[in-house]
């Protein structure tokens, strides 16, 4: 399953929608109103729902199903949203997502156990019905009306009867359709009086296409829901077969009357649908096979389509948006592949239409035709883009003809293809033009075009008649042709003025042309005039060119790749100037210009690639809203959950690294930083408390906080547990900053009890050792009684940094530029020396520690007067401080490479990277070396 790179695509696309849905759900339970939302929600449980069924996971199909009819009936209003639905719908979606994982892993469990009660529960909650988690779920025949008891008293709804006629076409099930989950859902809408299956269609068993769907039902069902309730059951597959929806005028007629061909049922006796569809009748056929040449079926025999109205009206002209500008944004996305893939598959299926003249029973391109409107079908119905998908449905009859060798192609059938292919080609060029602007484009400037007259031509064809010669020729869209005024501008030939003139006088009542008022005027010759308008005649003849809008998936590794050699490049171009430096003459200099040009080149490059693989971190965030509701729920405490910075943008790979740090914080912060809402209002604090998620970019850095207003950190309970655990002594005097990082001590902790959630010591050391891999830093801030702030900073990016090259006794080193503030070289009077504190450097009114990086690496000195060295004040979470060092070689990009890929992980140190001269340099961890040098002088462990 994992080697299918279609399944692939579908198993990136259902990880997607889960963790969107989970998002999305958690906020429902606050937005029950916003109609955007819940249809954002249906339509995600739609697409994974169609996806599965394509791609061979039924059990995922079944529970979306089942969660698709529940948020149906919410989005038509029938059902109200509270916890019952909510919490319903998210254990649904964690069963959904095993089976997401476990199709991941390429395995393939059986989930009847925990799937059939929780479908059943969910048919329920559809239903109207009261259940919980842990009330015993009945049977989904006993629950196939809704519950009305609980409602308050009010007139008697009115029941009406309806006789559905439901014959599917044979491929339903690549459109990811199950029939039998639309008759379980006619169930939940009343009583299944009789349910009556057709096996006409079926052929011999040797015959009998296991991809292929044969049978059809005629069902009668009594309701007190609507006519358009009913029809809306059929909303994702009602251009996919004969279906017929019609009320019966007199509910006691509950057979089918004589004149529609329905069978009755045998016993007359009502049926839930689970045993009526298992019951399959040997009765006559209700629909016949689909008509061929060799038999041609009496018009009064062939379903009679619904007549084409609005756009689609004959007659009529569409542009295909009519419902484009109500999608919402996620939508857009979505049509913007649409729009790039009909691009593509219109340009390739012309190519084969034209070869199907030499040979029109070349089954394999029919085939091919016959997927790829069928695919667009699909897409443009999610989209809601109904005149695309009526072209594209009424051309895919025509094709499906073929294809079952009922229909032999010749010329009138494949002028009626070529034209279907034009008119597609107009209206995906009017969706580029909305992409475009994002906007409605101005009508104007769209192509209209009679869509609706060639969907009857088609349907006459197929019906017997031939098409008329309107609809055999549809021009191909072309644009607007510019007006002759701004040509004659355009070319020199007029002045603005003047133009401006000529339409003035036009507007005035003047029945002449421009040109001609402007060659009676002596403004222009009348050869240029006629240039003019041979250039406008031109341009209508020329089709519309396509705008393209390109968006293509990369795998990571190539990414990787990319960056890779990005930073080989920035390296060996580095390499290169400094040799070129060193040369002297005129060639010296042409060589050093040149390759000046070549780094500010690669650093375009470099920053183009970078911005390839940044993301922003709002999905990061959003996927623990829900784990801060199941975990405040749990631990009785109530949470208000705010994300703010969700548009900052990281490098991929930290992205994907920062979810388990950032758990373990939100964990400990539910846990130990909130309080009870009594022990809140005990305090004088509100009831619910606040949990904050934060980003935002600081310098070239970013900056990741969970804040929450609890109890804060006990400091003293913190310390008192560091004596007894022998990380520190009594007698050491510690600041807050200190007292805070012990709780980063592997298996440190002052919970008095271990809950579900934290207590036993793990977590807060893993978040530490997380954040060091990914070259980061995290602190914390807090306040008792007020609440705390942890703090995570991290890198952009982990492959390339700007650095400064310094000197420390003969050895290179890399410091990140963006922790120097200023470089110095101070006098001797600055440095002062402070009883219990060492060195001071006196630099802009204040006093910074001062440190020797000698001393920190343990090299043997050779520059120990500051006069004769070099300071950098640097600054990161620790505060300011100043550092030795003997000199500064100079500032370049430096490309990290990870120690612990080629050697092992050193304290102090986060990567190495080549020089220009081809020599290593280790990158120093400024902020790491200061906390092993404190940890180190105050005897805590590190």
């Amino acid at each position: 399953m994992a080697g299918d790179e279609y399944r692939d695509v579908f198993i990136a696309e259902a990880q997607d929608l889960t963790a969107s849905l989970e998002v999305d759900l958690v906020d429902l339970e606050e937005q029950a109103h916003d109609t955007e939302l819940i249809n954002r929600i249906f339509r995600a449980a739609h697409t994974m729902k169609s996806s599965a069924a394509m791609f061979g996971f039924p059990q995922i199909a079944s529970l979306t199903h089942a969660m698709e009819s529940v948020l149906d009936r919410v989005r038509d209003g029938l059902l109200a949203i509270d916890a019952r639905v909510v919490n319903t719908l998210l254990d649904s979606l964690d069963c959904l997502r095993r089976m997401v994982d476990e199709a991941t892993e390429g395995s393939d469990s059986d989930h009847s156990e925990h799937l059939t009660p929780l479908c059943d529960r969910l048919q329920q909650v559809a239903a109207g019905a009261t259940t919980t988690a842990t009330e015993p779920v009945e049977s989904a025949e006993s629950v196939a009306a809704p519950a009305t008891s609980e409602a308050p008293e009010a007139a008697t709804p009115e029941v009406s009867t309806y006789r559905i006629h439901l014959a599917l076409n044979d491929d339903i099930f690549f459109q990811g359709t199950n029939p039998m989950l639309l008759l379980d859902e006619l169930a939940t809408l009343g009583d299944l009086e009789e349910v009556c299956c057709d096996t006409g269609r079926v052929p011999e068993i040797g015959e009998i296409d296991p991809l292929k769907f044969y049978l059809a039902w005629d069902v009668t069902l009594t309701t007190t829901a609507s006519k358009e309730d009913v029809e809306e059951v059929f909303l994702f597959c009602r251009n996919d077969g004969d279906i017929r929806v019609e009320e019966v005028p007199d509910p006691a007629a509950g057979a089918p009357s004589s004149d529609t061909g329905a069978p009755a049922a045998k016993d007359g006796q009502a049926d839930p649908v689970r045993s009526a569809t298992e019951r399959v009748q040997e009765e006559p056929a209700s629909v016949a096979p689909a008509p061929s040449e060799a038999a041609p079926v009496a018009a009064a025999d062939t379903p009679t389509a619904p007549p084409l109205t609005g756009a689609l009206a004959e007659g009529a002209e569409a542009t295909g948006l009519e419902a484009v500008a109500e999608l919402a944004e996620d939508d857009i996305e979505i049509l913007h592949e649409f729009h790039e893939e009909s691009t593509e598959a219109l340009a390739e299926i012309e190519e084969k239409i034209l070869a199907l003249e030499e040979d029109p029973t070349d089954m394999e391109t029919i085939h091919a035709l016959f997927r790829t409107f069928h695919s667009m079908k699909g897409s443009a119905g999610f989209l809601e883009l109904e005149v695309l998908g009526k072209l594209a449905h009424e051309t895919e009859n025509l094709l499906d003809r073929a294809r079952n060798g009922e229909l032999l192609l010749d010329t009138d059938s494949i002028g009626l293809l070529l034209t279907s292919i034009d008119l597609a080609r107009g209206l995906n060029d009017n969706i580029a033009a909305f992409l475009e602007k994002h906007a409605m484009p101005d009508a104007s400037t769209l192509n209209k075009l009679p869509v609706g007259d060639h969907v009857a031509a088609i349907r006459r064809f197929l019906a017997g008649a031939r098409p008329t010669a309107s609809a055999e020729a549809v021009p191909p869209p072309v644009e607007p042709a510019k007006p002759i005024g701004k040509i004659l501008v355009e070319k020199g030939a007029a002045a603005p003025a003047d133009v401006g003139e000529a339409v003035s006088e036009q507007l005035a009542g003047s029945d002449k042309p421009i040109g001609t008022i402007l060659v009676d005027k002596g403004k222009v010759a009348p050869a240029k005039v006629g240039e003019a308008l041979a250039e406008q005649k031109a341009q209508r003849t020329q089709p519309t060119v396509n705008r393209a809008i390109s968006a293509i998936r990369v795998d990571t590794e190539r990414l990787d790749a990319m960056m890779n050699s990005v930073g080989e490049i920035v390296i060996a171009q580095s390499h290169a100037l400094k040799l070129a430096t060193e040369m002297e003459g005129e060639e010296a200099e042409r060589l050093q210009t040149a390759l000046y040009e070549v780094e500010r080149l690669s650093r375009n490059l470099q920053d183009e690639v970078m911005g390839v693989r940044m993301m922003p971190i709002g999905p990061t965030f959003k996927q623990f809203a829900r784990f801060v509701r199941d975990s405040s729920r749990e631990l009785g405490k109530e949470v208000n959950f705010v994300i703010t910075g969700e548009e900052t943008e990281l490098d991929k790979t930290v992205v994907e690294k920062i979810g388990d740090p950032l758990k373990h914080l939100i964990r400990n912060s539910l846990d130990h930083g909130l309080e009870t809402p009594e022990e809140r209002q005990a305090a004088g604090k509100s009831p619910k408390g606040t949990l904050e998620l934060r980003a935002a970019h600081e310098g070239g850095s970013v900056v990741i906080e969970v804040v929450d207003d609890g109890r804060g950190i006990p400091r003293d309970k913190v310390l008192a547990k560091a004596i007894a655990k022998g990380l520190v002594t009594g007698d050491q005097e510690l600041t807050d900053e200190q007292v805070y990082r012990l709780i980063f001590q592997p298996g440190f902790s002052t919970a008095e009890q271990v809950s579900s959630l934290s207590g036993r010591g793990v977590g807060m050391d893993v978040v530490k050792r997380n954040v060091d891999e990914l070259r980061g830093s995290v602190d914390v801030e807090s306040q008792e009684g007020k609440g705390s702030v942890l703090r995570i900073r991290l890198p952009l990016t982990l492959a390339i940094i700007e650095g400064m090259v310094v000197a420390v006794s003969g050895q290179a080193y890399i410091v990140p530029v963006l922790a120097i503030v200023e470089s110095i070289r101070p006098r001797n009077a600055d440095i002062q020396h402070v009883s219990g504190q060492g060195e001071v450097l006196f630099f802009r009114d204040e006093y910074l520690p001062l440190y020797r990086l000698y001393e920190w690496l343990g090299h043997e000195p050779q520059v120990t007067d500051p006069e004769e060295g070099i300071i950098l004040v640097v600054e990161d979470s620790a505060g300011r401080r100043a550092l030795l060092a003997d000199d500064l070689l100079g500032q370049q990009q430096v490309v990290i490479k990870n120690l612990e890929d080629n050697f092992t992980k050193l304290p102090g140190i986060s990567g190495a990277t080549i020089l220009a001269e081809g020599n290593v340099a280790l990158i120093l961890d400024l902020l790491g070396l200061y906390d092993q040098r404190q940890a180190a002088s105050a005897g805590v462990v590190a």
